[in-house]
């Protein structure tokens, strides 16, 4: 073959030839051409690749045996009729090791799919990695002609999962702009005809993903922005009366409030709704969190929050966002002109549920993982039963016999009581493999936490001797830094965010000889795939390895609700790992239950959404009933969602005022968590209740009043005893007080044991309206059973937590927070 895009030109046309002949002969036939479609296509990436790359890349046995099974070529039956073979294409996710080429079976389905005709959606949980395999392929697929993009006619899009939905919403005409346009009653734009219908596959890196909490529940809330001089002038007219705090009436009355008024004479209720929402951001502004990023190219500036491994300037945290941008003006540093452009009043155009995209916009869905073995049965339940995915392939391993097995799960899992401790061990750790001629990766749970590390005597000793990279979203030229990590001596700290997809090539042949790269993980992970995920950074290709997972008592004791008692026991009897992985399943499967009612939560208003964007979005105009329905659909897409009434019952006995070893009381972090807590709720949106009770041998109710009201209350404590029964009363007193429309979630907290535990079944009366139960034990010493017992009376609806320190007590808060409260952060976008 010649060099030059054209020597290439004969080969491909053949490989078409062949991708076309498959779609029109008879399937039993066709399985022949298709072994040699996926040859050529093989043939063409390996020449390719060692001409343009200096790189020969052959395809293993066990990655084409995994696209014949993927493809379903082993399937079809016989038959006298001629079926073009996507007939036979059926759900599938494959299992391939990790570093078994999971990125490059992805890319070659996605041109075996493409030549066949499909349309292909590749979508993966890191916008880092999609990126980094869609570049890796995008040459070769212009060889082939493919259109790779997120336009309608684009072949390939490789994207997130937000990202995905945000494409899949918008192919049919913007739901932004078409809302905007029947509120304005501007008339919208002819829609342009589609293409003629082709099979869509979605092509899922890492299914697992799809579980977690980020998305499993979760809703895509696309958000339009009516801008203008009017909106602006009103946004501007209340934030320059922040210091008179102007309040519903004072605005009503202002000549900027009439002149919006008379603008959306049919639709008041999206200024009604809206006006709470904007005086409630205008009086917690002072403590919201962002950030200003500026286009290199064009000098713009714009707002912007971190979500996902990214700085996005999409996301829209209420009128928060706004009253961003008019700070930012006043400080000069993002112009007017920018901020009229930016800035205005938001209604949301859908709720959208990730759960229920894939059955509604793909043919098939098709995957590769490297943890599908792993998944908990209820997860592998949903994937058969509600994504009908029935075919399932288990490949081997490309690289060594099978039966390696890299963790030693009890001889490799290290348990050390106290933080120091903990430090001091991993510091020990990195020193006796650097020490012994190999690189070290460690993964931490957060960024803070390896800040927390560095921090200490240890850490900076690694510092000094050593020289760590850290690794996190921020930093630039990440491939760089994860060739240098491979390099002899090399320590590199990861938060857990990369301790999947990351391709870890160790070439140093003293590394190899002395044990291949070791692999620290510093925290207990939730999702045993994840954990998998992370030690498969090591031995990789078949290289040597290593991993240690290192465990903090006191921290994994909180996470899973354990006392160090039962840590230690079965850290004595050899069974530690053993115990903590069955507790995990427990709690996964117990989760399930939650998942499932916060995806059927999300489901409701799904269909109203897509009900509008259906009519919005049919090109035909709009007629006069669906005119109505269109109306309705918005202003209840946009009503105040369903209100929840936090009651806090706070223990303020004595020993909630000691100090510990840092002179810090266990009263001052319960505050500084209950802060954030509110700075979090009341930041994502109002309209709910809050209840502080404090108790001790007697208790007292310190406000009972609207959230946005209570974000900015300070309480101080009380002294005594410990008795849970004044307090349980004063918490029934609270929730009948307030209107059954408010869902009542209790967190009641002690770090002791107290008397009348039993008054709490008490509360059982509220069982009908929602009542969720949350007992927060916040310590290590003895009294954790009482409040395990107390939640346990409430069945799925009670939950028992174990919070060590601040940190942990924050984590604890915010995961009490619904899904509704979770899920209202609105996309915008153009």
């Amino acid at each position: 073959m010649k060099n030059g895009h054209k020597s290439y030109r004969s080969f491909i046309n053949d490989i078409s030839k062949l991708a076309k002949k498959i779609n029109t002969d008879k399937w039993n036939a066709g399985k022949q051409e298709m072994a040699s479609l996926l040859g050529g296509i093989s043939a063409f990436w390996s020449i390719w690749n060692e001409r343009e790359n200096k790189i020969p890349i052959i395809l293993h046995p066990v990655q084409i045996f995994t696209l014949f099974r993927v493809l379903g070529v082993d399937t079809g039956k016989f038959s006298d009729k001629i079926l073009p073979w996507s007939s036979h294409l059926k759900n599938h996710l494959a299992e391939v090791e990790t570093g078994g080429g999971k990125s490059l079976i992805l890319g070659m389905l996605t041109t075996v799919l493409v030549l066949l005709g499909a349309k292909v959606n590749c979508a993966c949980y890191s916008a880092y990695l999609s990126k980094r395999d869609k570049n890796s392929f995008d040459k070769f697929w212009k060889q082939f002609g493919f259109k790779v993009g997120v336009t309608q006619e684009s072949d390939i899009t490789y994207s997130t999962l937000k990202d995905l939905a945000n494409i899949l919403l918008n192919e049919r005409g913007n739901i932004r702009e078409l809302s905007k346009s029947f509120v304005e009653k501007k008339k919208s734009q002819k829609q342009e005809g589609t293409e003629g219908k082709r099979l869509r596959v979605l092509l899922i890196d890492e299914v697992d993903v799809f579980f977690s909490e980020d998305f499993c529940g979760k809703t895509y809330n696309p958000a339009c922005k009516f801008k203008g001089e009017e909106e602006y002038n009103l946004l501007k007219h209340i934030w320059d009366a922040r210091g008179g705090n102007p309040n519903i009436h004072t605005i009503k009355a202002s000549k900027a409030y009439q002149k919006m008024k008379a603008k959306y004479s049919d639709f008041e209720w999206l200024l009604e709704f809206n006006l709470p929402k904007i005086i409630s951001a205008l009086k917690e502004f002072k403590s919201h969190k962002y950030s200003v990023k500026t286009n290199p190219d064009t000098g713009e500036s714009l707002i912007a929050y971190r979500e996902h491994g990214r700085e996005t300037t999409s996301r829209w945290c209420g009128y928060m966002t706004d009253f961003a941008y008019m700070e930012q003006v006043d400080l000069k540093v993002i112009s007017s002109q920018v901020a009229l452009t930016r800035v205005g009043i938001t209604m949301t155009c859908g709720h959208f549920s990730y759960a229920n995209i894939p059955n509604k916009y793909f043919d098939a869905i098709l995957g590769v993982t490297g943890t599908l073995k792993d998944m908990p049965k209820h997860e592998k339940d949903v994937v058969e039963n509600d994504y009908n995915v029935k075919s399932t392939t288990l490949t081997p391993s490309i690289y060594r016999l099978q039966g390696y097995d890299l963790f030693k799960k009890e001889a490799d899992t290290i348990l050390e009581s106290g933080r120091m401790n903990h430090w001091q061990k991993l510091a020990v750790l990195i020193g006796k493999a650097v020490d012994s001629h190999r690189c070290v990766l460690v993964f931490f749970d957060t960024n803070d936490d390896i800040c927390d590390f560095t921090q200490t005597s240890y850490g900076k000793d690694i510092e000094t001797k050593l020289q760590p990279h850290t690794v996190t979203e921020k930093t630039p030229n990440k491939d760089r830094h994860i060739q240098l990590a491979m390099k002899q001596g090399a320590v590199t700290y990861f938060p857990r965010v990369f301790g999947r997809g990351l391709d870890f090539q160790c070439l140093d042949k003293e590394v190899e000889d002395n044990g291949g790269v070791l692999v620290i993980q510093t925290f207990f992970s939730l999702s045993k795939s994840e954990e998998k995920q992370i030690q498969g950074r090591t031995a990789r290709q078949g290289k040597s390895g290593s991993y240690k997972l290192l465990l903090c008592a006191e921290v994994v004791a909180g996470k899973l609700g354990l006392t160090l008692e039962e840590l230690k026991k079965a850290a004595a009897s050899n069974t530690l790992y053993s115990t903590l992985n069955s507790v995990r399943e427990y709690l996964s499967s117990k989760q399930s239950g939650k998942r499932k009612e916060d995806i059927k939560k999300a489901s409701e208003l799904d269909k109203v959404s897509y009900e509008t964007i259906d009519i919005l979005q049919n090109g035909k105009g709009v007629s006069g009933s669906q005119s109505a329905t269109i109306g309705r659909n918005l202003k209840t897409l946009n009503s105040p969602r369903n209100a929840f009434h936090f009651v806090f019952c706070l223990d303020s006995s004595g020993s909630m005022h000691v100090d510990d070893a840092n002179g810090v009381t266990p009263w001052k972090q319960l505050m500084k968590a209950y802060n954030d807590f509110m700075q979090n709720l009341c930041g994502m949106r109002s309209g709910d209740w809050v209840t502080v009770i404090l108790f001790s041998s007697g208790a007292q109710t310190l406000f009972s009043e609207d959230s946005q009201v209570c974000r900015s209350k300070t309480f101080s404590h009380i002294y005594g005893g410990t008795d849970f029964g004044p307090a349980i009363q004063h918490a029934d007193d609270a929730i009948k007080a307030i209107p059954e429309n408010f869902t009542p979630i209790l967190l009641f907290l002690s770090d002791g044991e107290g008397d009348n535990e039993q008054a709490i079944e008490a509360l059982h009366k509220y069982d009908d309206r929602g009542l969720q139960v949350n007992t927060i034990f916040f310590g290590t010493d003895n009294g954790a059973e009482i409040l395990r017992a107390m939640a346990g009376k409430f069945g799925s609806s009670g939950q028992f937590h174990l919070s060590i320190n601040e940190v942990q007590l924050t984590q604890t808060f915010q995961s009490i927070l619904p899904v509704e409260i979770t899920s209202s952060v609105t996309e915008y976008g153009e």
